[in-house]
């Protein structure tokens, strides 16, 4: 089975975020929070174009509507992170668009093994380390973008990957 049959595979399934306390271990949660001048169609536009500027990213979804984005990610070594975005218009602080970005590993083997997607389903109850590459690829993803709005978006991050060896 090649890579890109398996991507759609693992993207839908997702096993490694199956299970609360062990996909912390490999999971990093982040805000953001966009210029004022930045409309929500403006700042998913920009966020969209920002990933399709890496060739190790893929956008699975783009809905304004909803507004969400979900991004999947390629390791050098195949292993595969999924980046979900939800964009929110915040009235309480005048208007200003906030993201939320939860970005966890998808499995423990990467997509060169054959029929990794079954074998992390079956092994989703591992927990294993990213050593901090879901932080690193929100920082990013978060630096191209603040590049195409030529302003600083605004960063918190909420929750660390328990493997991030930068965690406070």
């Amino acid at each position: 089975m090649c890579i890109s049959s398996q991507t759609g595979i693992q993207s839908k399934l997702r096993p490694a975020s199956w299970i609360p306390g062990i996909r912390n271990v490999h999971s990093e949660e982040v805000e953001w929070a966009f210029p004022t001048s930045i409309s929500k169609e403006q700042a998913m536009d920009q966020v969209s174009t920002a990933a399709t500027s890496f060739d190790n990213f893929i956008i699975r979804l783009a809905d304004k509507e909803s507004g969400r984005i979900i991004i999947d990610t390629l390791t050098k070594a195949k292993w595969m992170d999924q980046i979900i975005i939800k964009f929110e218009e915040d009235i309480v602080n005048g208007g200003v668009i906030k993201a939320e970005l939860k970005c966890c590993a998808t499995g423990f083997l990467p997509l060169v093994v054959p029929l990794a997607p079954a074998f992390n389903a079956i092994l989703c109850f591992i927990p294993f380390g990213d050593n901090g590459n879901c932080g690193r690829t929100l920082r990013l993803l978060e630096k191209k973008t603040s590049e195409l709005l030529n302003g600083k978006i605004e960063s918190t991050t909420t929750r660390y990957s328990l493997s991030n060896p930068r965690k406070p």
